[in-house]
């Protein structure tokens, strides 16, 4: 089941959990800027690395994994 993103900031996740869900999301409208440790499969945002979730300003989010 896909997470709300913005209540799961500063959670840990595990790689493989489903961060969120982009059916809904026009790539026109809206750009989502992802480093490393996420990857998209099938319209859903999976994380490829264990670690707590960030977000910042403008659509960014990082895994931190140190």
């Amino acid at each position: 089941m896909a997470n709300d993103v913005l209540t799961c900031v500063d959670q840990l996740f595990l790689p493989g959990e489903i961060v969120r869900d982009l059916k809904d999301i026009d790539e026109q409208e809206n750009k989502i800027v992802l480093e490393p440790g996420f990857r998209v499969q099938e319209k859903q945002v999976l994380l490829t690395k264990p670690g707590i979730l960030h977000f910042k300003q403008y659509i960014t989010y990082w895994i931190d994994c140190h």
